[in-house]
């Protein structure tokens, strides 16, 4: 029988309590691991520090403990709220570093370890990432090298290791996701993807994988391009599930507005900042545009204008975006004349993104048509909750 999802939470939680009472032993490491990565995933970082230590003390010589806590300083290095995030990345690229090596030690003797495999080929792919995102190019690209094939060769012998899959997913989507006038480049160097198939491992291992399935449903949600309206209920699961982390609310909110469910998010949104004022004001921003944008698909666009009087001084929003949504709205008003002297008007503006631009390049020859409500936009992506893996 599966469990609630309060009760898995109370399971999940409770894993600290059971292994300082020494049944722990009763309990899988890749149960402590799943713990750890829905700790991560909710924000929990010393929640998820706490079970790490729980994890080495019980199962010490667990091949993947050394990336976990590699993770745990890179996630906490993340946070919006935290001024040590130099500090923490240096310290999750020395521990990955020192992973890599303990790891390619154990595999010389033990070369068909494959979770000592799968340490190395995340390990390798992790510290790229951070790589990537300091720019430091040459040393990423050695190390995203290494990563994939430490994966693919771990998969020739496990097909069945699903948690494998989603890092090569990784891989295979970000590599797939070159600009084309730049693939060329990606062939030269051995680099290239493929975008699609990245997608298809990386929802695999939401299905399947044990442990990195919250992890890879995340990544669906906030960073595959563009988003899809089937990943609402996903949406609505891992918000649920992970009430402290606000990025899903703010999807959640995102996939509402741009779905058909306008009315819906502007409700929710308020809510949201009358009783979580906490969350809504790290993705405040990213709120005010959803609310222009579910004002502009309703049309009311003397809501649009006060809206922009009330925030003006107060958010980020420039003018010009501003302007756009408001003829959006004129547009669903069926107002278009004005509607196209304002995207007249805004063509070429800096203060616009490129593929709002894009948009206004294809709303000067058709009207803007608010998308309606979708009767089935439930993919039926899942993920399974730790306790259904391992309570059994």
């Amino acid at each position: 029988m599966r469990l609630t999802v309060f009760a898995s939470r109370l399971l999940i939680s409770g894993l600290i309590f059971c292994s300082s009472q020494g049944i722990a032993g009763s309990v899988p490491a890749e149960f402590f691991a799943r713990s750890v990565v829905d700790q991560l995933v909710n924000t929990h970082y010393s929640n998820a520090e706490e079970t790490l230590n729980q994890l080495q003390k019980h199962y010490p010589d667990y091949p993947l403990t050394g990336f976990y806590r590699a993770a745990t300083l890179w996630a906490k290095a993340q946070d919006q709220n935290n001024e040590n995030h130099d500090d923490l990345q240096q310290a999750s690229i020395d521990a990955l570093k020192e992973t890599i090596k303990t790891a390619s030690n154990a595999l010389e003797k033990e070369s068909n370890n494959r979770d000592w495999q799968m340490s190395l080929g995340l390990s390798h792919i992790f510290i790229a990432r951070i790589y990537l995102q300091q720019s430091r190019w040459i040393k990423a690209y050695r190390h995203i090298r290494k990563g994939r094939d430490n994966l693919k060769a771990l998969l020739n012998q496990h097909p069945d290791y699903a948690d494998a899959w989603f890092t090569l997913g990784l891989y295979e989507y970000y590599t797939g996701s070159v600009p084309r006038h730049l693939k060329w480049l990606t062939r030269i160097i051995d680099l290239s993807g493929d975008r699609k198939k990245g997608i298809e491992y990386i929802i695999r291992s939401i299905k399947e994988a044990p442990v990195a399935s919250p992890e890879a449903a995340r990544i669906l949600l906030d960073e595959i391009k563009p988003p899809s309206c089937g990943n609402l209920a996903l949406a609505k699961q891992m918000q649920t599930q992970y009430p402290s982390n606000p990025q899903f609310v703010f999807i959640k909110q995102q996939l509402q507005v741009y779905c058909g469910y306008p009315k819906k998010a502007l409700k929710q949104i308020l809510a949201l900042q009358l009783n979580h004022p906490n969350h809504f004001q790290k993705f405040e921003n990213g709120f005010n545009e959803l609310t222009l944008a579910a004002h502009a698909r309703l049309g009311q666009t003397e809501k649009i204008q006060r809206f922009g009087e009330r925030v003006d001084g107060r958010s980020k929003i420039p003018p010009a975006l501003l302007q756009f949504y408001l003829a959006q709205g004129l547009d669903v008003a069926k107002k278009r004349d004005q509607a196209v002297a304002i995207y007249t008007a805004l063509q070429d503006d800096p203060q616009l993104k490129d593929w709002q631009q894009k948009r206004i390049e294809q709303y000067l020859k058709k009207p803007y048509i608010a998308a309606s409500a979708r009767t089935n936009i439930d993919n039926g992506l899942r993920i399974t909750l730790a306790s259904d893996l391992y309570g059994k």
